[in-house]
């Protein structure tokens, strides 16, 4: 087994897929086309649910961004240490 799913490896990767190893788990799906649609399936499901917690954590992040303007602007604070740190996190998120 070891064997052929090297084989299989070393195969893909002439094909120059980013990451051949995975195939070894679903090397029914390159021979089947309703396991390849299930894999597809499973992968866009999968990235829908990574957009949605990554929208989620930037909404978290606005929120929390404003509520430190507030609190800043409220007790009249605003260093360059505190500026450039905040900066730093808006940068982040950007990214």
């Amino acid at each position: 087994m070891e064997y052929f799913n090297t084989k299989l490896v070393r195969l893909l990767k002439g094909y120059r897929l980013y990451d051949s190893a995975v195939w070894t788990n679903q090397a029914s799906a390159l021979v089947d086309k309703n396991e390849m649609v299930e894999v597809k399936h499973n992968l866009i499901v999968r990235r829908q649910k990574l957009r949605s917690r990554i929208e989620f954590n930037n909404k978290n992040i606005r929120e929390h961004r404003n509520e430190i303007d507030r609190i800043l602007k409220k007790q009249n604070i605003d260093t360059p240490e505190i500026r450039g740190i905040i900066d730093s996190i808006d940068q982040l998120r950007v990214g």
